[in-house]
This record gives C-alpha cells, sequence and structure tokens, in this order.
C-alpha cells in the first residue's frame, strides 16, 4: 500500500512543481512569450523596410538568415533567388535617393514556437510599384531572422485600400510597424 500511495503523491508533486515552474516562466516573459517575440519579429521587418528605403545593405543583409530564399513575381515575371538580388538592387537605387513616397505596414504576424510568419504591404517604388511580401521566420538561437520572402506586385487598389492611416517617417529599428518616408 505504501509504495502505491508515495508513487502516485510522488507523481503529483512532480506533476505541480512541473507547472509551478511553468507558470513562473510564463509570467517571466509577460505572461505570453509569443508576444515578445511578435515585438522582435516586427522589429526585425521595421529595419528590412529602412533598410529598403535607405539601400542600406548592412541593414538589410542583418535581417536575412544566411540560407534564405527569395521567391516571387514582378509583373508576370518570376524571379528564383536569394535576396542578394534584392539587396544589390536596393543598393543600387536607394528609393530615399529617388524621393519616392515609400510607404509600409506590418498586416499580420504569427509565431508559433521558434518560427514565424509574417506579411508587410508597401507602397510607393518607383513606377508605382506596390508588393505584398510574405516573410518566414526562424529562430535559430540568434534571433529572429528571415528564411523566406515571397513577393508579388499588388493591384494598386488593394494596396492603398490597406495602407491608409500609415503614418510618416522610417521609423528606428524599434518603432511601429507602419511608415511612410520623408518627403525630400
Amino acid at each position: 500500500m505504501r509504495s502505491t500511495w508515495f508513487g502516485s503523491n510522488c507523481r503529483f508533486l512532480l506533476g505541480g512543481l512541473c507547472l509551478a515552474a511553468s507558470a513562473a516562466l510564463f509570467a517571466a516573459e509577460g505572461g505570453n512569450g509569443s508576444q515578445g517575440a511578435e515585438a522582435e519579429i516586427r522589429k526585425v521587418i521595421a529595419l528590412y523596410a529602412q533598410g529598403t528605403y535607405e539601400g542600406d545593405a548592412e541593414k538589410l543583409n542583418s535581417v536575412f538568415h544566411p540560407k534564405a530564399v527569395m521567391n516571387g513575381y514582378l509583373g508576370d515575371h518570376p524571379l528564383l533567388a536569394t535576396p542578394q538580388v534584392f539587396i544589390d538592387e536596393m543598393q543600387r537605387a536607394p528609393l530615399e535617393a529617388a524621393g519616392v513616397p515609400y510607404r509600409w505596414e506590418v498586416a499580420d504576424v504569427r509565431v508559433a514556437g521558434k518560427i514565424a510568419s509574417a506579411t508587410l504591404l508597401e507602397s510607393g517604388f518607383p513606377g508605382g510599384e506596390e508588393f505584398t511580401n510574405y516573410f518566414h521566420l526562424i529562430d535559430d538561437g540568434g534571433g529572429w531572422k528571415i528564411i523566406s520572402k515571397l513577393f508579388t506586385q499588388t493591384p494598386m487598389e488593394d494596396l492603398r485600400a490597406r495602407l491608409e492611416g500609415a503614418t510618416e517617417g522610417i521609423p528606428p529599428q524599434d518603432a511601429a510597424t507602419t511608415a511612410q518616408a520623408p518627403r525630400p
């Protein structure tokens, strides 16, 4: 009898200790670990947008994982590449220097443990180009990085409606998730 009582109560006590430890970890993460992760992911996307506007290769390289891929459509033409193609183009012809009214908004972020997805809407590229970007991110122990970028040009009227209300100014790395580039 005694060993049965001890065994079942020991499992109960250990389960309670595990539950208490989990609750303490949950509280230490602000009640929801994914909220902290979401804030970090939004910072990564803000830095991506800032690097895109400024044509800053260092900022853009810092947000992409070394094994990242980039795929999508420019009009009817598929582009299957690494992010380096995009980074080189942004560095060659910075939006900031072109004086275009670049705007962006993080429309969605979803976190599941150490992986996440984010949707970024952009407008104000030369020629009126507007883009919808779907990012997959991973935290492999070195912080959140974009591992995959999937993009397409977006019909202007669709994106304009979704970007209404975006605030002005390219934000610093830890700022809000919407911006309009300052006009020179």
